[in-house]
């Protein structure tokens, strides 16, 4: 089956996949407790170092037109190596829908439902998923173009109702603390905007216009930018690094803070709408693509089947993934998340060198024009 989606849509996605973290966790900021007080760089140096992982997907497609990854692994690695790294990039995408259910999960437990179990939150992230998923990436993207706005309109107020309350004398004095801590700083949001790889993996191959993906690349990267050095900046100057070191949640926290006027207060309400709708995209992409991978393993297994038993396998890989909040916060921390992202977020630059070096393009014939 041969699914379209737009620039628009793709940038979308990109800007759901970011934002969803930036809203609970602030991972630009958790990598290393406290923060440094310039952690806003981090947000740009992490999207420069990601920018070019992506790319190597662009450079991939444009070299393998209309070929996924799945497809192309066989093309450039041989039947059966090429198949090894299929089932290992599907594995990939079922650890991480693991992993970022149980994120969310625990973040709906231990911040706003508190006397429901965590285990009800990802039953209902598995369903959404499921539904997206038997309806395809277009469904997926679709979602993502509402999704994203919302959480955009609703980023946005919330940083304006924010400002009155910052203390900028908190953020100076700028790079006090010397770019080795900043650089520390970095190393988790790389994998966060490394994301990007992915979710590239799985929509540009889909593109109504290949030629349009630099452009969907550069706007989704350039706004989740913008908004983790926004956001990281705000949250230091409200709460400096020291308390955001004790806080669990700094942004949901920031949300019960701010206010307009004496009638507009506690607007952590909006923080779950715009997030709920971004979640939904992010986890829907993962299963996905797990299922869409099977799908190029097994043909003769059609998705909306595949889907059924994709997301069983993730639930139950989800319920052995981070099983405390604890442990959530530690899989933070560079060494455990770049361990996990990287290899992920790596593999199509592997493939694109492998393919250069033999001269593989198009259809796997050698110097084919």
């Amino acid at each position: 089956m041969r699914y379209e989606i737009s620039w628009w849509q793709f940038a979308m996605m990109l800007i759901c996949s970011k934002l969803t973290l930036l809203t609970t966790y602030a991972i630009v900021l958790v990598g290393q407790l406290p923060p440094v007080r310039d952690s806003w760089l981090a947000a740009i140096i992490a999207s420069a170092i990601a920018l070019p992982m992506i790319f190597a997907v662009y450079a991939l497609s444009l070299r393998f037109p209309g070929k996924t990854i799945f497809e192309i692994n066989p093309i450039v690695l041989g039947r059966f190596l090429g198949t090894v790294v299929n089932v290992i990039l599907v594995a990939f995408y079922v650890h991480w829908a693991g992993i970022t259910i149980r994120q969310f999960s625990f973040f709906l437990d231990s911040a706003v439902y508190l006397r429901t179990p965590e285990v009800v939150f990802g039953i209902l992230f598995i369903v959404v998923a499921l539904v997206a998923t038997r309806e395809g990436i277009e469904f997926i993207g679709r979602t993502a173009e509402i999704a994203a706005i919302v959480i955009l309109v609703g980023m946005s107020s919330y940083y304006l109702l924010s400002i009155p309350d910052i203390d900028i004398g908190i953020i100076r004095p700028f790079l006090g603390e010397g770019w080795s801590r900043l650089w520390q700083q970095s190393l988790t949001p790389i994998a966060l905007y490394g994301e990007g790889v992915w979710i590239a993996m799985l929509a540009i191959p889909h593109l109504s216009q290949v030629k349009d993906a630099p452009k969907a690349i550069w706007f989704g990267t350039g706004v989740s930018t913008a908004l983790g050095i926004i956001s990281a900046f705000l949250l230091i100057g409200l709460f400096g690094p020291e308390l955001i070191a004790r806080l669990a949640f700094p942004s949901f926290s920031a949300a019960r803070v701010v206010a307009l006027g004496n009638f507009f207060e506690r607007i952590e309400w909006l923080m779950l709408i715009m997030w709920i709708g971004a979640m939904g995209v992010k986890i829907s992409l993962l299963v996905f693509g797990a299922t869409f991978g099977t799908s190029r393993i097994f043909r003769k297994y059609p998705i909306r089947h595949l889907a059924v038993v994709i997301v069983l396998l993730i639930f139950v890989t989800s319920r052995f993934t981070n099983e405390t909040l604890s442990e959530v916060f530690d899989f933070f921390s560079p060494a455990i998340y770049l361990l996990h992202a990287l290899p992920f977020q790596l593999a199509p630059a592997v493939i694109l060198v492998i393919a250069w070096i033999r001269r593989l393009k198009g259809s796997g014939l050698k110097n084919e024009a």
